[in-house]
């Protein structure tokens, strides 16, 4: 294939930036336009320079200069569309979400399987450069292991490119059948980022009011990742009276993602309310900045490349069918919580569990809970090992090596530590740390001290896992594994210390 020939079906504001796509790419070219107003299909057609216009799609569709096409229509349409589109032998990009509910999305998966056709859900924010950068970011390292995910979007009433009112009319039908604007339509976008950046979604649970009557907003919407201990949060605000810096929507995101070992965050997404760096990254004690291309158009150019990339069979395409169905059970399993307020569970596969599944699958979960916990409680004998008893008394015995500044001893103190399961030939139970004014730090074996300001009592497995960093002694003391007697200041002096 030589040059690819694409059709737009749906020349309203959005197709703006679909042109912006394709005209960047060599060996692309507009073949045909279609849009059922014929006034803005002869315009765009000037516009783009297309061989041809169309009012029916079907038409377009026979055309054979057209080898791709974009479907840029209202959800609804989008089922018949890409069915006649996939029976034409025409390769497609369908706009998100890819329809309106999990059955006619099965029909459309099991559809574009058998088709010989390259099939795609366009979700620009994939494609984004500043979300590519930090999916990077996680991959590599630079923030440990994730734990949550926080997007924060903001819309204004001003600001922004002009809607023409044909575009505000389905979007306000769609709103009117229970699929708002902000947490459906733009939400695909947000629950893509989130499943792009951690993984799969696993439960939700949502809130949503409504603002001026016609706007999902304000809203807040919490998820927890599959497989791992790790959770999201997004809040929308809508700003009626806000002027909304922005070439194109007037609306603006964040998105923040902290882990174990550091954060980074999007300070931009569609619009440009935060001036500065478009990424921000917290790692090894300090802040970095970069400077990343963050145009919202952008986006549009990367899924642009994808589709026609895979159609010369160069990449997978994303989103794939599978995929968008994944992301578009979130988008209904959102609706669904905000509308009977409980928490929604899907499976796998994306499909919604029913409330007795769930119902079921949440008493597993009970379950489990309590055997691990009992599981616990049988091996606390295993923690005292005698391995671990010797690891925990090497541990103390090098702590005068620890101090992070003598200078931070202001008073001489006296701590005392036992150590459960020491009861062995050899065994040391008992131990006593002196901390001289100055800087001085003494330990001792076999014996407390006599005037100790603390007591540490501790299983010796514990103990050594503080010492060697796997826990901290904040979540030691508080799982009980740790307990202490006496001074707690003196139990914070020493964290200090010795960088516990």
């Amino acid at each position: 294939m030589d040059s690819i020939g694409i059709g737009i079906i749906g020349c309203g504001r959005i197709a703006d930036m679909a042109y912006e796509g394709y005209r960047a790419i060599p060996a692309v070219h507009i073949a045909a336009v279609c849009d059922s107003d014929e006034k803005t299909a002869l315009r765009r057609c000037a516009e783009w320079g297309a061989q041809r216009h169309y009012t029916d799609y079907r038409r377009l569709l026979e055309y054979p200069a057209v080898d791709a096409v974009e479907i840029l229509t209202p959800h609804t349409s989008h089922v018949d569309i890409s069915l006649d589109a996939m029976a034409a032998g025409k390769h497609l990009a369908l706009q998100k979400p890819m329809t309106i509910d999990r059955v006619s999305a099965e029909r459309l998966v099991r559809a574009a399987a058998s088709a010989a056709t390259v099939c795609k859900v366009t979700e620009n924010y994939l494609f984004h450069p500043p979300v590519r950068f930090v999916s990077r970011i996680i991959g590599e390292g630079y923030i440990g292991k994730p734990s949550s995910l926080s997007i924060k979007l903001i819309a204004g009433g001003k600001g922004g490119w002009p809607v023409p009112p044909s575009a505000w009319a389905w979007r306000l039908r769609e709103f009117a059948e229970g699929r708002g604007m902000q947490t459906f339509d733009h939400g695909h976008h947000l629950w893509s980022t989130a499943r792009f950046l951690l993984g799969p979604i696993e439960k939700v649970s949502a809130w949503i009011g409504t603002t001026a009557s016609v706007i999902d907003s304000p809203a807040a919407v919490m998820w927890k990742y599959r497989g791992r201990e790790a959770f999201g949060l997004c809040e929308y605000v809508y700003s009626q009276e806000m002027e909304i810096p922005s070439r194109y929507y007037a609306n603006d995101e964040w998105i923040q993602v902290s882990g174990s070992a550091g954060l980074v965050t999007i300070n931009r997404c569609t619009g440009n309310l935060l001036a500065g760096p478009s990424v921000s990254l917290y790692s090894g004690n300090e802040w970095r900045h970069f400077q990343i291309p963050s145009d919202w158009k952008l986006g549009f150019v990367g899924s642009a490349w994808n589709f026609v990339r895979a159609i010369r069979g160069e990449e997978k395409p994303r989103l794939s069918f599978p995929e968008a169905m994944e992301v578009l059970s979130i988008d209904l399993a959102i609706a669904r919580s905000a509308e009977t307020g409980r928490e929604v569970r899907l499976r796998p596969d994306g499909a919604i569990l029913s409330p007795l599944k769930a119902y079921v699958e949440k008493r597993g979960e009970l379950r489990e809970a309590r055997a691990a916990k009992r599981l616990l409680a049988k091996t606390e004998s295993l923690e005292n090992s005698e391995k671990s008893c010797l690891l925990a008394v090497q541990l103390t015995r090098g702590l005068p090596s620890r101090m992070s500044s003598p200078a931070l001893v202001r008073e001489d103190m006296r701590i005392g530590l036992e150590l459960a399961g020491a009861a062995f030939a050899g065994g040391v139970k008992r131990m006593s740390v002196f901390f001289m004014r100055g800087g001085e730090v003494r330990v001792e074996e076999d014996r407390l001290p006599a005037d100790p300001n603390l007591v540490i009592t501790s299983s010796a497995s514990a103990w050594a896992d503080v010492l060697s960093g796997k826990q901290t002694i904040e979540s030691t003391y508080l799982h009980g594994k740790l307990k202490l007697t006496g001074a707690i200041e003196t139990a914070l002096s020493l964290k200090k210390l010795l960088r516990l």
